[in-house]
């Protein structure tokens, strides 16, 4: 497990109440990477990319930052992926912000022991995954309950840098200590839906 920790981060979410999905969009890699903004809509959720547009097709290992736009494909190179997204209509806008996050990056390995190890127990990594935890206050109090229902798209914000890590997830938990005013502060937990990016804030 990976821990990462800072001081600022930021929740947006796309307030169009519709979705649609776009399957098989043909995307050309350059270097096993290439910008997909081009896939309409104006956020865009990826949620498989494959080899093949129809028949059986091969899953392949991707990451998608959600800051600059760019997929990655892990073994790539040059070639030609088809990739399934949800698209939302409306550019997203600011949910509330958090600060004092910590963000646990995980792998599950699974026991690839067998009569040739010799006595110690092997492993292969599984599925990666990974959930944050912050202290925060909300500037839209409406979507606030909405918890674990919506998508959102996170920032952390990495301290004294242009950097960031960003990614999709859920809003899952959320234990209220303040309700003054228009302002709740509230700590809160985040579970991703993939990978999350280090990405250049601009």
């Amino acid at each position: 497990m990976a821990e990462l920790s800072g001081h600022t981060g930021a929740i947006y979410y796309s307030p169009s109440a519709t979705s649609s999905t776009s399957a098989n969009n043909s995307v050309v890699l350059s270097g096993g990477a290439a910008d997909i903004s081009g896939i309409g809509g104006s956020t865009r959720l990826v949620t498989a990319v494959k080899s093949s547009s129809g028949g059986p097709n091969i899953f392949l290992p991707w990451s998608y930052n959600v800051a600059s736009e760019i997929l990655t494909v892990t073994g790539g190179g040059s070639d030609t992926v088809y990739v399934d997204t949800i698209l939302w209509g409306s550019v997203p806008t600011v949910a509330g912000g958090f600060f004092n996050w910590s963000l646990d990056c995980e792998v599950n390995m699974l026991n690839s022991t067998d009569f040739g190890s010799g006595g110690f127990q092997e492993s292969i990594p599984g599925q990666s995954t990974w959930s944050a935890t912050a202290d925060r206050h909300w500037i839209d109090i409406e979507w606030a309950v909405d918890v674990g229902n919506t998508p959102v798209i996170l920032y952390f914000y990495v301290e004294a840098t242009s950097n960031l890590f960003a990614s999709w997830g859920y809003v899952s938990g959320i234990s209220p200590t303040v309700n003054v005013g228009e302002i709740v502060d509230e700590t809160i937990t985040m579970q991703g839906l993939h990978s999350v990016d280090l990405t250049v804030w601009s």
